[in-house]
C-alpha cells in the first residue's frame, strides 16, 4: 500500500498506522466472535480504515481511488458488526452509533444514495435519545453526522437532514461551557449547515447567521490552519450575500479570502484551495467592475493553485478548467493570441486529467475545451483545431451519455460543428446529417422538460426542410406530427409562450404544403385558421406571419371565390404596410402579395383600375428587394401569367415575349429539384404554344417542356397532371400519337396519387372527377399506336375503380397467408383493419397511440377541420404500414403476386364461365375488348360507335333530361324514344360483339350463355342487357351480369354459394311501405310473394322488418346471408357517396338514410345475395365518375355480397313486385336442381328469367322491366 502524503511529502497516514491495521486484522481473525473485547477491536480497525480513506480523498494522495472506497466499505461493515454486538445499555454503543453514522455520510457523498443519508439521520437520532443534553458524548456527536456540504443533499430527505443538523448544532453550541476549545469547530459546523440550507431554500437570514458564526469562529480559533479554513468559508459565504451591491460583498469576500490565504501559508494542504477560491472571487469582481488588474491577479493565483496540486489530484482538472476560462476572458478583453493558446492548453490538460467515473463533469470540461478550439479556429483558420473540436465533442457525448440535462446541448453543438466543418456539402446532405442528430437530442429530453417543445420544433423544421427538397410525403407527415406534439408539449409550460406563435404558424405552413399534394379542403381551412391564430399570438412586429396568412387565404379564395376571404386578405396587406419600417415600395414580398390581391379583386368585381394598379406593382416588384431567389421566382411566374392573360386580350407580341423572358428568368433562379419548376415549365410551354405556328419548332419545344415538367417527381401530383394534359394536347395537335400514348400512360399511373386513400371519400371523388376520361383515352391510344389488346386492357383496368380497388384489397381473402404465415397474417390483418376503420372513429383511436401525439390543446384546435386533418395524418401512417407489410409478404415464396392486379393469364381465367366484354369509346376510337377462354384477350374495333352520339344517348338515361321519369301523359313517347336508343345500342355495339363471340345462333337458345359487361366509361352507363327490339335483343341470346372492374369480379368470386344450401340460412326482408315525403309502396304484396317463394326452400329462413330504423337493419344484416330491401332509394349526383336507401318510422319528421359512405365502412363475411328493390340503386349518377361505379349496389358488393340485384333507374312499383317474386321462385328452383355444387350462375339466371317473364307480358314497357340488373360473380 502506498503511503498517503501531501505534495511536500508530509505523511498524513504514517507507515506505523499501516502496521496497526495489519495487526488489528490478525487479532480479529484469531479472536472468538463471543469475546467481549471484539466490538472495541472492530471499532478501532474501522476508525483506522476511515482515517486512511479520508487521508486518501482529502489530500494530494497517490492512493488508488478504488482502494480508498474499499476502505470505507470495510469500515462500515466492521462498525455495523460492532453495533450489533453492543447491548443498548452499554455506553460504548453511543460511540459506535456515532461512528457508523459518520461512515454512512461519507458513503453518501460518494454514492448520492438517500437511503444512506436516512440511515445516518436515524442513527444520530438514536444517539440523541441515549444521551442527555449536557452529556459530553452528545457534544462529541454533533459535528459531522449530517454534514451534506450543501451540494450533496437530495430532495426533501437532504433538507430534513440539514434541518436536523442545524437543530443539533444549536443544541451542542448551547451546551458548550464558556471558553471551550471546541467552540470554534462547533461554530464552523453550524455555519456550514446554515449555508447549506440557504443554498436550498434561499433564505437570506440563514446566510447572514452563517456569516456571523464564521466570523466568531475566526476570532475564537486557536490554530492558524483552522483559522484559514474558517476565513475561506467566510469569504465564500460573503460572496453569496445579495442584500447589498455586488461590489460591496465581493470586496469583503476578497478581503476574507486574502486573509485565509495569508494565514494558511504554512498549511500547504489547503492553500491551493484558498488560492483558487480567491481567484474566483477576483474574476467575479472583474465581471462586475471590468478591472483588468483583478483578472490578471486571478490568473496568477489560479496558476499558483494548479502548480501546488500534483497530476492526478481530483481538484486539479477543475482548477485548470477555471484557469482556461480566465484566459478566455482576458482574450475577449485584450484580443491576445497568447491567451487563446493558454486557454486551449489548460482546457486540453483539464480534459486529460479529468477524474474518471464522473461522466457529467468530464463531458462538461470536454465541451468547454471544444469551444476554445472553435475560438482558435475562428482566430487562425486552422482546420485541425476544428477537427479536434469535433473529436472532443464526440468524446464529451460518450462521456456524458447518462447526463440527460446537458446531453442535448452537446449533441446540438456537435451538429452545428459538423455543418460548420463541411460548408460545401448540399443542404439536403446537411439535413440527412442533422435529423438523426436532432432525434438523438430529443431522446435525451425528459417529457416534462420545459425546453422539450423547442427541440421538437427544431426537428420538425428539419423534416419540413427536407420535404421541400425531396418532396417525401413521409417527411411532411412527420413534420406535421412533430409540430402537433410540440404544441402539446408547450401547453404544459405556459411560461414558454413566446414559441407558441411560431409553432402554430409553422404547422399552418405544413398543412398548406399537404393541401398542395392532396387538395384536401380540411387542410386548407385549418391552415387558414392556424395562420389567423399565429398572427394574433405573434408578439413581434415581423410581418412574415401576415404574409403567410395572406397566402393561405388567397389559396382558399382560388377554391371558393369567397369575397369575404378576398376582403380579409386586402385588409391584412393594409396592416402590413403599417408594420414595415423601411420603404415598402422596395419590399418585393409585400408588392407581390399586394398585386395578387388586387388582381383577384379585379377578377371578382371587374374594377379596371385594380388590374392596372396590380400590373404596375408586379412590374415594380421585379427590381425590388427579395429575401431569397425562390420568392422572386414565384413572383416572376405571377408576372408572366399576367402578361400571358394580357396577350390573350391584345395579341401584343411584346407581352408574350416579356412573359417568356420572365418565366425563363424564374427557372434559372430555382434549384433543379424545386417543385415550383413544374408550374413554371408548364407555363413556359404554353407560351411557346401561343407562338405556334409563328415559328417552326415552338410546338415541339412546348411538348418537351411539358414532358420535363411532368417527369419532375418532386412536383405535386396536380401540377404534374396539368403538365401532362397540356403535353397531351400538344401531341394530339401535332398528331404525335406515340407521344400522346406516353403522356396518357404516365397520367394513368399518376391517378392513384391524385386520389390518395388517406383522404376523405368526398375529396377522393373530387380529385378523380376531372381525370375520368384519362384511362379510356389511354386504352384508345394504345390501340391506335398498334399496341395489343392486353396492353389496352391493363391500362384501362389500372385507371378504373381506384377508390374501390383499395377497399377490395383490404377485404380480399387472405386465408392462405394465415395458413402458411400466421404471424404475418395477424400483423397484416390488424393493419388493414386500422386502414378500413370508419373516418369518424379515427380521431378517437389516434388519441390512444402513445407514439404519436395528435391531441392538441382544446383552446387551439377544436374545429372539425382540425379533426379531419389529424385523421388524414393517421390514415396516411396506417396506409404506409399496410404497404410495408404487403412488400414483406410479397418476399415470401408463393406470395409474389399478393393482392397485385390480375396478370393477363389471371384475367383470361376469369372468363372460364363465360366471356367478359369491356367497351371503350373515346373521341379517338371505339373498341370492345373481349376476354374469352381459350381465346384470350382481343380487341374488336367498333367503327360505327361514335363518342358524340354515345354521350347524347347516355343523357336519356342519366341526368336532368333522362327519359325514364316524367309525366304519365308523356310515358308512351318516352318509351318509344328509349326503344330507339336500345335498337341503336344493339346495332352498333352489342350485336357486333355477340356476333364476334359466336353467341348469335339462328335459334334462340333455351339456356343462353352467361356474359359479363364491365361498366367502363360512358358505355358502362347504358342498359346493355336490354339492347335490341322485340325481334332480337341481348336477353334472347345471353344472360347478362355487370361488374365495375375485373378486380371486383375476382373479389366477388372468392366466395361460393354453398351457404345457400345449408340449413337455417337467414334472410332479412326490409319493407318500407311508407316513407315521409314520398309515395307509398306496395311492399305488402312484394313481401308476400317473396316469403311464398322461399317457403319452397328447405334452407332459407326469412324474417321481415317493417318500417325499421337504420340501427335495427344494420344489426340484422350482420346475421343474414340474403337481404332484400323493398324501399325508396335515391342517388346523389353532386356527392355520389351520399346515395341512400330510406328507412325509419313513417311518423318521423324525415327518413333515415343508409348511405353508400356508411356501407363502405362496413364488412359482411356472411353475405351472399343483396336484392335492392328500390329506385336507382345501380344508377351511376355522376357521369364524371363513371369509371368509379359509385352507387348503392356496388357498395353492397364491396360490403361483402358477391351478388347484388339493383336498378338502373326509378323502378315501377308493380314491376318491382313481379320481378322480385319471380326472381325468388326461379332462385329456389335452380338451387333445388343444382345438386350439392351450387354455381354462381344461378343468381344471374334467376333474375334473367324473372325479367323476361315480365318483359314477355308487356315488352313495350321498357321503363318497367329494363332497370333490373345483376351485378357480381
Amino acid at each position: 500500500m502506498s503511503q498517503v502524503s501531501t505534495k511536500d511529502g508530509v505523511s498524513l497516514f504514517p507507515p506505523e498506522s499501516e502496521e496497526v491495521i495489519i495487526c488489528a486484522r490478525d487479532a480479529l481473525y484469531y479472536l472468538p466472535t463471543t469475546d467481549q473485547d471484539r466490538p472495541k477491536l472492530l471499532l478501532d480497525l474501522a476508525k483506522l480504515l476511515l482515517r486512511r480513506y479520508r487521508a486518501a480523498t482529502e489530500s494530494d494522495s497517490t492512493l488508488d481511488e478504488w482502494d480508498s472506497t474499499k476502505d470505507l466499505k470495510e469500515a462500515i461493515q466492521l462498525a455495523e458488526e460492532a453495533v450489533d454486538l453492543l447491548p443498548k445499555e452499554i455506553t460504548d454503543r453511543v460511540h459506535a452509533l456515532h461512528f457508523l453514522s459518520i461512515s454512512y455520510v461519507y458513503r453518501f457523498w460518494d454514492t448520492k444514495s438517500t437511503a444512506l443519508l436516512q440511515k445516518a439521520i436515524k442513527l444520530m437520532q438514536e444517539v440523541m435519545d441515549l444521551t442527555s443534553l449536557d452529556d459530553p458524548k452528545r457534544q462529541d456527536c454533533i459535528e459531522e453526522p449530517c454534514d451534506t456540504d450543501g451540494n450533496q443533499g437530495i430532495g426533501t430527505v437532504a433538507e430534513r437532514a440539514i434541518d436536523q443538523a442545524i437543530q443539533l448544532g444549536k443544541e451542542a453550541l448551547a451546551a458548550l461551557p464558556s471558553g471551550s476549545p471546541d467552540r470554534a469547530a462547533c461554530l464552523d459546523s453550524l455555519a456550514r449547515h446554515l449555508v447549506s440550507r440557504f443554498e436550498v431554500k434561499q433564505e437570506i437570514d440563514d446566510l447572514e447567521s452563517a456569516i456571523a458564526l464564521t466570523e466568531e469562529a475566526v476570532e475564537t480559533s486557536e490554530y492558524d490552519f483552522e483559522c484559514a479554513r474558517y476565513l475561506n468559508r467566510l469569504a465564500l459565504s460573503l460572496a453569496s450575500e445579495r442584500r447589498r451591491p455586488a461590489i460591496v460583498y465581493l470586496n469583503e469576500a476578497i478581503e476574507a479570502a486574502h486573509a485565509a490565504a495569508e494565514t494558511a501559508r504554512d498549511d500547504n494542504e489547503g492553500l491551493a484551495e484558498y488560492l483558487f477560491d480567491l481567484a474566483e472571487l477576483l474574476e467575479s469582481r472583474y465581471q462586475e467592475a471590468s478591472s483588468i488588474d483583478d483578472l490578471n491577479c486571478a490568473i496568477e493565483l489560479a496558476e499558483d493553485a494548479v502548480d501546488r496540486l500534483p497530476k492526478g489530484h481530483r481538484d486539479r482538472p477543475g482548477y485548470l478548467d477555471g484557469l482556461s476560462g480566465y484566459f478566455c476572458s482576458r482574450w475577449r478583453k485584450a484580443n491576445t493570441e497568447e491567451d487563446v493558446e493558454a486557454a486551449i492548453r489548460c482546457g486540453r490538460e483539464a480534459a486529460i486529467d479529468a477524474v474518471e467515473g464522473n461522466g457529467a463533469l468530464l463531458s462538461k470540461r470536454l465541451c468547454t475545451f471544444a469551444s476554445l478550439l472553435v475560438s482558435m479556429f475562428e482566430l487562425e483558420g486552422d482546420m485541425n483545431d476544428l477537427d479536434e473540436a469535433i473529436e472532443t465533442m464526440e468524446e464529451a457525448i460518450d462521456a456524458g451519455s447518462n447526463n440527460e440535462v446537458e446531453q442535448p446541448q452537446y449533441l446540438e453543438f456537435l451538429s452545428n460543428l459538423l455543418v460548420y466543418r463541411y460548408p460545401e456539402i448540399h443542404e439536403l446532405d446537411v439535413l440527412d446529417l442533422a435529423i438523426p442528430m436532432q432525434q438523438a437530442i430529443l431522446q435525451c429530453i425528459p417529457h416534462h422538460d420545459q425546453h422539450r417543445a423547442k427541440y421538437i420544433h427544431e426537428l420538425a423544421i428539419d423534416f419540413l426542410a427536407r420535404f421541400k427538397w425531396k418532396r417525401s410525403r413521409d417527411d411532411l407527415e412527420t413534420s406535421i406530427q412533430l409540430h402537433r406534439e410540440a404544441i402539446k408539449a408547450l401547453s404544459e409550460h405556459p411560461e414558454s409562450h413566446l414559441l407558441e406563435a411560431t409553432l402554430i404558424h409553422d404547422l399552418s405552413v405544413c398543412l398548406m404544403f399537404r393541401f398542395e399534394i392532396t387538395l384536401a379542403m380540411s387542410d386548407l381551412d385549418e391552415g387558414v385558421g392556424l395562420g389567423e391564430e399565429a398572427v394574433c399570438k405573434n408578439m413581434t412586429i415581423n410581418p412574415h406571419y401576415k404574409f403567410t396568412l395572406v397566402h393561405h387565404i388567397m389559396e382558399r379564395y382560388k377554391s371558393t371565390s369567397s369575397s369575404t376571404d378576398l376582403s380579409k386578405a386586402i385588409g391584412l396587406m393594409a396592416s402590413v404596410a403599417d408594420m414595415l419600417t423601411d420603404d415598402i415600395s422596395m419590399d418585393g414580398q409585400y408588392l407581390n402579395f399586394l398585386a395578387m390581391c388586387l388582381e383577384a379583386r379585379f377578377k371578382h368585381h371587374g374594377i379596371a383600375a385594380d388590374r392596372e394598379l396590380a400590373h404596375g406593382i408586379q412590374k415594380k416588384a421585379i427590381t425590388a428587394q427579395w429575401e431569397d431567389d425562390i420568392d422572386k421566382a414565384y413572383h416572376l411566374n405571377n408576372w408572366a401569367s399576367t402578361l400571358e392573360l394580357r396577350y390573350q386580350r391584345t395579341q401584343n407580341q411584346s407581352d408574350l415575349r416579356e412573359s417568356m423572358s420572365a418565366l425563363q428568368a424564374a427557372i434559372e433562379l430555382l434549384p433543379d429539384g424545386n417543385p415550383a419548376r413544374v408550374t413554371i415549365l408548364t407555363n413556359l410551354a404554353l407560351a411557346f404554344h401561343d407562338k405556334y405556328p409563328l415559328e417552326d419548332g415552338d410546338l415541339d419545344t412546348a411538348k418537351a417542356l411539358c414532358e420535363k415538367a411532368f417527369d419532375l417527381e418532386s412536383g405535386s401530383p396536380f401540377d404534374r397532371a396539368r403538365a401532362g394534359l397540356h403535353g397531351l394536347d400538344r401531341c394530339i395537335l401535332s398528331e404525335d400519337w406515340l407521344g400522346a400514348r406516353s403522356f396518357l400512360e404516365k397520367l394513368v399511373r399518376l391517378l392513384p396519387r391524385l386520389s390518395a386513400t388517406t383522404l376523405p371519400r368526398r375529396d377522393q371523388q373530387r380529385m378523380l372527377a376531372p381525370a375520368s376520361h384519362i384511362p379510356s383515352d389511354a386504352a384508345s391510344m394504345v390501340l391506335k399506336t398498334n399496341g395489343t389488346a392486353t396492353q389496352a386492357l391493363e391500362i384501362l383496368e389500372a385507371g378504373r375503380g381506384i377508390i374501390a380497388s383499395f377497399i377490395i384489397s383490404s377485404r380480399s381473402d387472405i386465408s392462405e397467408l394465415k395458413e402458411l404465415h400466421p404471424e404475418l397474417y395477424s400483423k397484416y390483418n390488424r393493419a388493414r383493419d386500422q386502414v378500413c376503420m370508419p373516418w369518424e372513429d379515427q380521431t378517437q383511436r389516434a388519441s390512444t397511440l402513445s407514439e404519436i401525439v395528435l391531441n392538441t390543446p382544446k383552446n387551439t384546435y377544436e374545429s372539425n377541420k382540425s379533426s379531419v386533418s389529424m385523421r388524414i395524418s393517421q390514415r396516411y401512417r396506417d396506409t404506409t404500414q399496410l404497404k410495408e407489410l404487403e412488400s414483406i409478404i410479397r418476399e415470401q415464396e408463393g406470395f409474389e403476386r399478393f393482392l397485385l392486379p390480375p396478370t393477363p393469364a389471371a384475367l383470361i381465367d376469369l372468363a372460364h364461365r363465360g366471356p367478359i366484354v369491356v367497351f371503350n369509346c373515346t373521341e379517338y376510337r371505339s373498341d370492345a375488348l373481349l376476354i374469352t377462354q381459350p381465346g384470350g384477350i382481343a380487341a374488336l374495333p367498333l367503327e360505327r360507335l361514335k363518342f358524340r352520339e354515345l354521350k347524347k344517348n347516355v343523357k336519356k338515361f342519366i341526368g336532368d333530361k333522362k327519359l325514364t321519369v316524367g309525366l304519365s301523359s308523356t310515358k308512351a313517347q318516352r318509351q318509344r324514344e328509349l326503344q330507339q336508343v336500345l335498337e341503336w345500342l344493339w346495332e352498333i355495339a352489342v350485336h357486333p360483339v355477340l356476333d364476334n363471340l359466336g353467341l348469335l345462333p339462328a335459334k334462340v337458345p333455351k339456356h343462353p350463355s352467361h356474359i359479363w359487361w364491365v361498366t367502363s366509361g360512358q358505355m358502362g352507363l347504358m342498359p346493355l342487357h336490354a339492347a335490341g327490339d322485340s325481334k332480337r335483343s341481348t336477353s334472347d341470346y345471353v344472360v347478362s351480369s355487370y361488374i365495375p372492374t375485373l378486380k371486383a369480379l375476382q373479389y366477388a368470386r372468392e366466395k361460393d354459394l354453398q351457404y345457400l344450401r345449408e340449413p337455417n340460412t337467414r334472410m332479412l326482408i326490409t319493407a318500407m311501405p311508407r316513407t315521409v315525403g314520398l309515395n307509398p309502396l306496395g311492399t305488402g304484396k312484394e313481401v308476400q310473394l317473396i316469403r311464398k317463394a322461399v317457403q319452397g326452400s328447405s334452407s332459407i329462413v326469412p324474417s321481415t322488418l317493417t318500417q325499421p330504423s337504420k340501427a335495427e337493419v344494420l344489426q340484422e344484416i350482420s346475421k343474414c346471408a340474403l337481404v332484400h330491401f323493398a324501399c325508396h332509394g335515391i342517388p346523389d349526383t353532386k356527392h355520389p357517396e351520399q346515395g341512400s336507401l330510406f328507412l325509419g318510422a313513417s311518423t318521423a319528421l324525415e327518413p333515415e338514410r343508409l348511405t353508400i359512405q356508411e356501407l363502405s365502412n362496413m364488412r359482411h363475411d356472411l353475405g351472399q345475395i343483396a336484392y335492392l328493390s328500390a329506385c336507382s340503386t345501380a344508377e351511376n349518377a355522376s357521369v364524371d365518375l363513371a369509371n368509379e361505379a359509385i352507387h348503392i349496389a356496388s357498395a353492397f358488393q364491396l360490403l361483402g355480397f358477391p351478388h347484388v340485384i339493383g336498378t338502373l333507374w326509378e323502378a315501377d312499383d308493380k314491376c318491382a313486385t313481379e320481378v322480385a317474386g319471380a326472381f325468388y321462385e326461379s332462385l329456389v328452383d335452380q338451387l333445388k336442381q343444382s345438386g350439392p355444387e351450387v354455381s354462381h350462375d344461378v343468381v344471374a339466371y334467376a333474375l334473367h328469367f324473372a325479367v323476361r317473364r315480365v318483359k314477355k307480358r308487356k315488352p313495350v314497357n321498357i321503363i318497367g322491366w329494363a332497370p333490373f340488373v345483376h351485378i357480381g360473380a
